[in-house]
C-alpha cells in the first residue's frame, strides 16, 4: 500500500466513529445527504433480484434501502473502522444478502461481469487512480447492465467557494488527504474509456455554496433547506451539471 493509500485509510478509520452523529447534527450536511442518496436511487433504478456492488461504501448508508428492496449487495471500501461500520449498521434479516470487504476500488477482487449494476457516491474523488477504477467497476458490471457514480462538481457554487476562495484567496488548507472533484466532462471522458455509454446525468444540492451554509446558525440552516428544496428536484434534472454533486449513469453494452 502507498503512502498515499495508507494516509487516506487512516482519514477514513478516524471518521468513522462520529460520521453520522455529525450529519445528523447539522441541518445542511442532512440535506446534502438526503439529495445525493435521492440522485443515486433515481439513476441506478433498483429493481428486486438484482446483484449490485456499493464501490466504496463508507458506513454503509445506501445500503439499507437495497436489501430492503430486493436487492443483493455486495460492498467494498478501503477503511477497515468503515466496513466494521457499516456491518453495524445492517439489519440482522437483511445481513445475510450482504458481503462486506476492505478492498481497493482500482482493483477490485471480483471476475468479469458479476453485478447487474454497480454504483460509487462520493468517492472516486478519493481515489489517486480513479480512472482505473472506473475501468474495474466497467470490468465487473454485467452487459446491459448500469454504472452510477455522483462526485463533488467543481464547477460549482461549492466548487468555487473550494478552488477559488478557500484554498485560493485565503490560502486555507484542504482537509482530506485526496480530495479531487471532478466535472462532467471529466467524468464522461473516464466512462467512454472504460466502453460505457452515458445514459443520464442529475445533479444534487442547489444550496449557495458552503461558506455561506456552513456559517449560519441552525434556524438559519434550516430555513435555507426549506428555501431550496421546493427547486431542488427541478435543478436536478434541468440543470445537473450545476449542483454541488454530479451524478451520471453508464450503460455497459451488451453483446
Amino acid at each position: 500500500m502507498s503512502q498515499g493509500s495508507s494516509q487516506i485509510r487512516r482519514f477514513f478509520d478516524a471518521a468513522a466513529p462520529e460520521r453520522d452523529a455529525l450529519i445528523a447534527a447539522d441541518p445542511v450536511l442532512e440535506y446534502e445527504q438526503r439529495r445525493r442518496a435521492a440522485v443515486v436511487m433515481l439513476l441506478l433504478e433498483p429493481r428486486a433480484g438484482q446483484h449490485i456492488l456499493d464501490v466504496g461504501c463508507g458506513n454503509g448508508r445506501d445500503l439499507p434501502p437495497l436489501l430492503a428492496a430486493g436487492c443483493s449487495c455486495a460492498a467494498v471500501d478501503c477503511s477497515p473502522e468503515m466496513i466494521a461500520a457499516a456491518r453495524r449498521r445492517l439489519p440482522a434479516d437483511l445481513a445475510p444478502r450482504c458481503t462486506l470487504a476492505v478492498a481497493d476500488a482500482a482493483q477490485l477482487p471480483f471476475a468479469n461481469g458479476v453485478f447487474d449494476a454497480v454504483f460509487a457516491s462520493e468517492v472516486i474523488e478519493h481515489i489517486p487512480r480513479w480512472q482505473q477504477a472506473t475501468v474495474e467497476m466497467a470490468r465487473v458490471l454485467s452487459p446491459g447492465g448500469r454504472l452510477v457514480i455522483t462526485t463533488p462538481n467543481r464547477r460549482s457554487w461549492y466548487g468555487f467557494d473550494r478552488y477559488f476562495i478557500y484554498q485560493g484567496v485565503l490560502g486555507r488548507p484542504w482537509k482530506h488527504p485526496c480530495d479531487m472533484w471532478k466535472t462532467f466532462d471529466e467524468l464522461a471522458r473516464a466512462l467512454k474509456t472504460a466502453g460505457l455509454r452515458l445514459a443520464g446525468a442529475a445533479g444534487a444540492c442547489y444550496l449557495p455554496g458552503f461558506i455561506i451554509s456552513y456559517a449560519l446558525p441552525p434556524p438559519a440552516k434550516r430555513a435555507l433547506v426549506r428555501l431550496v428544496e421546493p427547486v431542488e428536484r427541478v435543478l436536478s434534472r434541468s440543470a445537473p451539471r450545476s449542483g454541488y454533486m454530479l451524478g451520471v449513469c453508464a450503460v455497459k453494452p451488451a453483446r
